[in-house]
């Protein structure tokens, strides 16, 4: 299969996923009168202020996260590092946590923005201390900070009574359906202010992953392009956190699919490839987390693990086959 092809069947998935995403529901929904209907219709109300935030906010989470695990895996050249190693996630979850364990507050607006302050205060600490240490060591610390903020948010869940223990469990299933047409606006701007560097990063991460001193050598200032690399993973992952909760499997996965998928290594490629791939899986994973007609929605990570790890690994066994052949 050519690369051509592959690429258009990539963007095809993206569609029929998409159109899935926004019909699937408890309702159903009745497309030839839609497109007449008047702001006021049910129908409309619906469509506008439920399924189509969602839907987009799985697009700009699929996005994020797997950007997200691709600058990641490049900055350490660490097959399993992800978005959440850097703890950045982490301390967004114990800003929730803290919100409303301690705080007895579920208001959406000061959920997000406790989740930021956690991921940004996090943020500062792995800058702090990446002017320390490099490489493993600070992939060490990153776990090493995730671990002490679940740690805390072990002990605050302990004891927390029984209504915020619920609303906390609720959020860290993750959700896509929690965003209105009012946060999209916030979702995408960061989403947008993070991908536009990328393909200028392409070249600089392809030369990170011959190694520093080789990197070095061809004029790349390995310092500070680590630095935007490890702001930009922890925005990406912060602001999803934030939104739609700790969604830990699609960052790890999905570069390890599209580089089985497409056969390369070049981020020129694998950047957009990332991109529309991680989409995919999150729109994926919203369809099938709901039962049509049932209102029951199953929790987003259960099914973003189900669905997505015998999806890669038949990717990586059809990558090394087509490698061997």
């Amino acid at each position: 299969m050519t690369g051509l092809i592959k690429w258009l069947l990539v963007l095809l998935t993206l569609v029929l996923l998409t159109g899935l995403s926004l019909g699937t529901g408890v309702v159903s929904m009745d497309w030839s009168s839609l497109l007449n209907a008047s702001s006021t219709d049910p129908q409309a109300i619906i469509f506008w202020e439920i399924r189509f935030p969602k839907t987009a906010t799985a697009i700009l989470a699929g996005f994020s996260l797997a950007l997200s695990g691709l600058i990641m895996q490049t900055l350490f050249r660490n097959p399993l590092a992800g978005p959440y190693e850097l703890g950045v996630s982490s301390g967004a979850t114990l800003g929730v946590a803290i919100w409303i364990l301690v705080m007895q507050k579920t208001s959406f607006s000061g959920l997000v923005f406790s989740a930021l302050a956690g991921g940004v205060c996090t943020l500062i600490l792995v800058l702090l201390f990446s002017t320390r240490v490099q490489g493993a060591s600070l992939l060490i610390v990153g776990l090493m900070l995730g671990y002490m903020a679940g740690g805390l948010v072990g002990v605050l869940v302990y004891f927390s009574q029984d209504n915020a223990m619920r609303s906390f469990l609720i959020w860290s299933f993750g959700t896509f359906s929690a965003t209105g047409t009012q946060h999209l606006i916030w979702i995408f701007s960061v989403v947008l202010l993070c991908l536009l560097p990328l393909p200028l990063l392409a070249k600089p991460m392809n030369l990170i992953l011959l190694g520093e001193e080789m990197a070095q050598s061809m004029g790349v200032r390995v310092l500070r392009i680590k630095a935007v690399m490890i702001i930009l993973s922890s925005s990406l992952a912060a602001v999803c956190t934030a939104f739609c909760g700790p969604i830990a499997f699609l960052g790890l996965a999905v570069p390890h699919a599209a580089r089985a998928l497409f056969c390369t290594e070049d981020h020129r490629f694998l950047i957009p490839a990332c991109a529309l791939l991680g989409a995919c899986m999150a729109l994926a994973a919203d369809v099938f987390s709901q039962f049509p007609q049932s209102g029951q929605i199953l929790p987003l990570n259960s099914i973003m693990a189900i669905i997505g790890g015998p999806t890669v690994i038949y990717l990586l066994l059809k990558g090394n086959h087509e490698a061997s052949a």
